[in-house]
Parts: structure tokens; C-alpha cells; sequence
């Protein structure tokens, strides 16, 4: 985005399946840094390796620190695709020590003035974080995410990651609190409606569970206020005599019986879709990310009746 956001300084070294590694990331103006040492076995890339030299890998010993001072995260988010628009300062260093397949970390580190976009609902939040390690376990202390207008309010995260065999293999995280999910200051987003909303955490509390390749989000999503506004869907009148279907109707006594038919669509020709019918939709050559390895099983209370105006145009 014509943005400098900093510069990368690499020395690495590669022998015996061994690698060996200096990186100094610097923010732009040299206002943080974050620096990554030591040593740590890595296969060749270009072999596959059979049973017996992945297992001995595991065996090796690992020496590795992280060190950030001040380090403005929002580097990641220009330089990384798919990486949300995230802010905030890093400062710490937690070091690795034990062998790949049972890591020992070490230190602690927190982010401050954090602040994350989140395109589905299209508002910024504050959040706050104290991390700390135990064994081959990130612990999160406390991850306190909050709506910039409405300080007192706020949804803390908090549990564990394990990193065994030095990949995220297993997260178990909980939540608790509530915040102003909308607060009226964002009209164009992913939903279609736009207004006010408090939501917090109902009981059981929403839990995210699993890995990288299969995270479990479930538990009880408490709506406690709503003022949400619908604005009416603008689109031409679909004449059903100039295509090439032939139409038969069907009855559905389930009520859902027939919703399984996927569409594939552009890009380009998403914002004219219904929103609350997107799921019926695919997009063509779509990038897999990290979204799309998550299952939500969330159930949604109304802690309150709910009064719903639709005007029809």
C-alpha cells in the first residue's frame, strides 16, 4: 500500500541438517525490533525423508530466542497475505531450548496498544495480551479484546498452545465477558445490517479447540442488546423465463431439506449477493486460508425479546 513498514536482515546457515539463524526485523525508522537466534534441526527440503531420519530429528536439541523490543506486529500484516490488519507493540523474549519433539520454552512477553480490524462486521477493537510459557506451552494469561468506545466492556480469551514438535499442534482456549460487537459506526460490512449490539459469552463459554488444520469453535453466544438496522438489497428483477432451467416445486416440510446447493461466483460479484444466503455460494479460484480449516458449533441467545422492523421495497 506504498507503506514502508521496516527491513529484514537474514543470516542463515544449512549443514548437516542443522539450521542456524540470525533475523532482525526492524520497524520503519528503526522504532522496534524483533530478533530471531539460534539453532534448530530441519530436514532437507528437497528429500523426503523416510521414518527413521524424522525420528531421529525429533531427538535433536533445539536453541532458539525471540527477542522483541518495542516491535510494531503490524509488520506482519503487510508483509504476510491473508494476515489481518493487526497493530500493536511487542516487547519480551521467550527462548526454546529441549529437543524438536518436547520443546522447553522459557520467558514471557505482552503486546500493548493493540488494535485489530475485523472485516466480517467492518469496526476496529482494542485488545491487550500477557503471555508467558511453561514447558512446550504458550499460556495465555490474558487476551482482553474491547470496543474503543466502550472501555469497560470486554471479552477476555485465556488457556493454552502447545507447540510439541515445534508446530501448533493443540489450542485450548476459553472465553469470558461481554462488548459492543457493532456499535453503530459501521454501516458497510459482511452481515448486511448495521446498528447497535452487545453480545457476550452465555454458558457453556464459547471454546476454540484443536489445530491449525482443525480449530473447534463452540459454546453459547449471549445477545443481551440489539438496534440493528436492514438496509433493503438493491438488484434488477430475475425474469425465469430467459434461462435454460426448467423449475418444479418442491415441498420441504423439514425446512431446510433443499439449502444444499453450492453456486459458484466471481469475486467481483459477491457484494450483490443476500448476505444471509452466501453460505449457498462458492467463489472460484479461491486461495484455501486459515478460515476454512475452522468449524463453528456456536448456539446464539436472546437474552431479551427481540422486535424486528422489515421494510419491504
Amino acid at each position: 500500500d506504498q507503506i514502508k513498514v521496516g527491513r529484514v536482515d537474514a543470516f542463515i546457515d544449512y549443514a548437516e541438517r542443522n539450521l542456524s539463524t540470525d533475523v532482525l526485523v526492524s520497524n520503519a525508522q528503526g522504532q522496534g525490533s524483533l530478533r530471531l537466534t539460534g539453532n534448530i534441526p530441519f530436514n532437507n527440503p528437497l528429500v523426503t525423508p523416510d521414518s527413521a531420519s524424522y525420528s531421529e530429528l525429533l531427538t535433536k536439541p533445539v536453541d532458539l530466542s525471540l527477542k522483541a523490543s518495542n516491535f510494531q506486529i503490524n509488520f506482519f500484516s503487510k508483509v504476510i497475505p491473508n494476515f489481518s490488519e493487526v497493530r500493536g507493540f511487542l516487547d519480551g523474549e521467550i527462548k526454546a531450548s529441549g529437543t524438536v519433539a518436547e520443546p522447553v520454552l522459557s520467558g514471557n512477553a505482552n503486546i500493548t496498544k493493540g488494535r485489530m480490524f475485523f472485516s466480517w462486521n467492518g469496526q476496529y477493537y482494542r485488545f491487550e495480551s500477557i503471555l508467558k510459557t511453561d514447558k512446550s506451552d504458550l499460556i495465555i494469561e490474558n487476551f482482553s479484546l474491547y470496543n474503543d468506545n466502550e472501555k469497560t466492556r470486554h471479552i477476555d480469551i485465556f488457556g493454552r498452545i502447545n507447540f510439541s514438535g515445534l508446530s501448533v499442534n493443540d489450542i485450548d482456549l476459553t472465553t469470558r465477558g461481554d462488548m459492543y460487537i457493532l456499535d453503530g459506526t459501521s454501516i458497510q460490512n459482511r452481515f448486511g445490517f448495521y446498528g447497535e449490539m452487545l453480545a457476550g459469552i452465555g454458558d457453556p463459554p464459547i471454546r476454540i479447540k484443536g489445530n491449525l488444520n482443525n480449530l473447534l469453535v463452540s459454546g453459547q453466544l449471549l445477545v443481551k442488546k440489539a438496534n440493528l438496522f436492514f438496509p433493503t438489497i438493491s438488484s434488477l428483477a430475475y425474469d425465469i423465463y430467459n434461462d435454460d432451467f426448467t423449475y418444479r416445486i418442491l415441498t420441504d416440510s423439514i425446512g431446510y431439506k433443499f439449502l444444499d446447493t453450492t453456486i459458484i461466483i466471481a469475486q467481483e460479484d459477491l457484494g450483490d449477493l443476500d448476505p444471509f444466503l452466501r453460505y449457498n455460494y462458492i467463489l472460484e479460484k479461491k486461495e484455501s486460508s486459515f478460515a476454512d480449516y475452522i468449524t463453528y458449533d456456536l448456539d446464539i441467545l436472546m437474552e431479551k425479546n427481540i422486535n424486528v422492523n422489515i421494510n419491504m421495497n
